[in-house]
C-alpha cells in the first residue's frame, strides 16, 4: 500500500511513532495488492534481477525508503521523503511500457520466490502482463500527483 502524507503527517510519524494513526492521514493511497513484488522488479529504476530485488536502489517505488517503525507485514514501513517522490515520479515517467513489458518473466518470478508468482501458474501470461501494465500506470499517477503535491510516500507491504 501506498499512502501520500503531507510533510507535518509524515514527520510527526516519524517523531513519534503513531504509524496507523497517521497512515489514516494519508491525502490519498494506492493499493496494488498481491501485486506489489512483480511490480517492485517491473518499476524498478534500474533492471534489476527478481532474486535482488530486496537490494535494489533506494528509489524503487515499491520497495524504497528508509526503514521505520515496527513491523508491518512484510517488513516495517518505509518512508520516502518529497525529494525523493520527485525522483522517483522521473524514473517513472522516464520507464518505458515497453521496458516494464521487456522485464516481465513468469519463470523468474517464481524461481525467485516472487510473491504471488506461484498463484499466476496456470494464468494466461498475456492477460496477467496487461493486469501488471495497468497497475504500473497506476503507480505512476500516484508518484506524479504526490511529486506534484510535495508529499511523502509510505510503504507498507501487508
Amino acid at each position: 500500500m501506498l499512502y501520500a502524507l503531507e510533510p507535518g503527517v509524515a514527520q510527526a510519524i516519524l517523531r513519534d511513532g503513531d504509524v496507523e494513526d497517521g497512515l489514516g492521514q494519508a491525502e490519498f493511497l494506492l493499493d496494488v495488492d498481491k501485486s506489489w513484488d512483480k511490480l517492485a522488479v517491473l518499476l524498478a529504476p534500474e533492471p534489476v534481477a527478481p532474486a535482488a530485488r530486496w537490494k535494489s536502489s533506494p528509489l524503487n517505488p515499491l520497495l524504497g525508503g528508509a526503514e521505520y517503525g515496527e513491523e508491518w507485514g512484510y517488513g516495517p514501513p518505509r518512508m520516502l521523503t518529497p525529494d525523493e517522490v520527485k525522483q522517483v515520479a522521473a524514473s517513472l515517467e522516464a520507464l518505458h511500457d515497453d521496458e516494464v513489458r521487456r522485464r516481465y518473466d513468469p519463470s523468474a518470478f517464481r524461481e525467485a520466490g516472487v510473491y504471488s508468482a506461484d498463484e499466476g501458474h496456470g494464468v494466461d501470461a498475456g492477460e496477467e502482463l496487461e493486469h501488471l501494465s495497468e497497475q504500473a500506470e497506476e503507480v505512476r499517477d500516484f508518484y506524479r500527483r504526490a511529486a506534484a503535491g510535495g508529499f511523502y510516500v509510505s510503504l507498507t507491504i501487508e
